[in-house]
């Protein structure tokens, strides 16, 4: 799956760690928690990619193959993976990293294109 950051209607590739805190405007969370991440992946992201859908901005194929990658972030912080979640938008975006390397982001087209 190819993933580009999209922003004023530039298409972004490759952006770096910085650049990509910086990119939802201001970080608004950041959280270190496995209880807590275990928890917002059963259900915060389970309602996201559910509202996504929904509203037609992305297919069943996409829902289903985001709520698996959302399934096993859960069960691997579960036991003991060591994961940072950036949230925005009133954690509608989130976005996952182990070891400043971006793992997941919620799959809203409106910040992110994918084919």
């Amino acid at each position: 799956m190819t993933i580009k950051f999209l922003h004023r209607r530039r298409i972004m590739k490759d952006i770096p760690l910085l650049l990509s805190k910086q990119f939802l405007e201001i970080q608004r969370k950041q959280i270190t928690d496995p209880a807590y991440i275990a928890e917002s992946f059963e259900n915060t992201e389970l309602e996201n990619i559910k509202g996504l859908y929904h509203e037609g901005k992305i297919t069943g194929e996409q829902a289903h193959a985001f709520l698996m990658g959302a399934v096993d972030l859960k069960q691997a912080s579960k036991f003991g993976v060591d994961y940072t979640i950036y949230t925005y938008k009133n954690n509608t975006i989130q976005l996952v990293f182990e070891n400043d390397q971006l793992l997941y982001i919620t799959p809203n087209p409106d910040v992110v294109f994918f084919k």
